[in-house]
């Protein structure tokens, strides 16, 4: 099992001209639309605006990927940021456990103690074992310490073994939220986390040709999950993937616009 961190140093905030523009960003225009960062934090008070941004934009913070060996989280997790932040195989910034050898709701709990993150994100893909006694631990761990989890089966068009992926992350979810709401291919669990299938890169083989599916809407799925710091920081660190901003930003201002309201703002 091979668990990477990666960490983010935030960048900067481009706002839009017109702040009450709602049309879809320009995909050159790299930075967190001004519609999204400004609802993110209108329902806090003005005198705590200040220290709430302080807190994210000023330090780097972590995603944690956990998951088998080549099961594709590099690619995932550099399809979602829109930049190279790891490698595309297991190097030595990898941390390789056996984790047969070990407690996974302890060793889960330390990592997610000492790191802090924006969320874990867990990837199996179809001809890996996923063992469904690790994956309790990990969701465990996660619940305990508020953590949000997305649980993504990578290479989805692999073979049909990803429904039993799914189908197995779903089983291990539910233990914990036991009413989930699914919208665009994506099971939510409340705040617990997540599970949804994703191909990050085009998928060739033979005649078979598919383009990259999921990606965007997992981006956006963990992004209605979380909130407060770890939502600030979750934008601050997708904000490169203009093209996500372009295709996404008329459902992200739906979803802010209904907080304000559901918070009477």
């Amino acid at each position: 099992m091979v668990t990477s961190i990666v960490n983010e140093q935030p960048g900067h905030i481009v706002p839009n001209s017109n702040p009450t523009a709602s049309s879809p960003s320009n995909e050159n225009n790299h930075g967190i639309p001004h519609d999204v960062v400004h609802a993110t934090i209108q329902p806090i008070p003005r005198r705590g605006i200040q220290n709430y941004l302080h807190q994210p934009i000023g330090k780097t913070f972590d995603i944690i990927l956990m998951g088998s060996p080549r099961v594709g989280k590099s690619t995932l997790i550099n399809a979602i940021l829109h930049k190279d932040v790891a490698q595309t195989h297991a190097g030595r910034n990898a941390c390789i456990k056996d984790w047969t050898k070990l407690d996974v709701t302890e060793y889960a709990q330390d990592l997610i103690n000492k790191k802090s993150p924006v969320c874990l994100i867990f990837c199996a893909s179809p001809g890996t074992y996923v063992e469904l006694e690790q994956l309790k631990g990990i969701v465990k761990a996660c619940k305990n310490l508020k953590v949000f989890i997305a649980m993504v089966v990578t290479n989805m068009y692999a073979s049909d073994e990803a429904d039993s992926i799914l189908k197995l992350f779903q089983d291990t979810l539910i233990h914990h939220h036991a009413q989930p709401k699914v919208k665009e291919n994506i099971y939510y669990y409340g705040s617990i986390g997540l599970c949804t299938q994703v191909n990050s890169i085009n998928y060739v083989v033979g005649n078979i040709r598919k383009k990259p599916e999921g990606v965007d809407e997992l981006m956006l799925g963990i992004m209605k999950s979380l909130s407060d710091e770890k939502l600030l920081q979750w934008c601050l660190a997708i904000q490169n993937s203009a093209s996500f901003w372009a295709r996404a930003q008329r459902k992200i201002w739906k979803l802010y616009s209904s907080l304000k309201h559901s918070l009477g703002y």
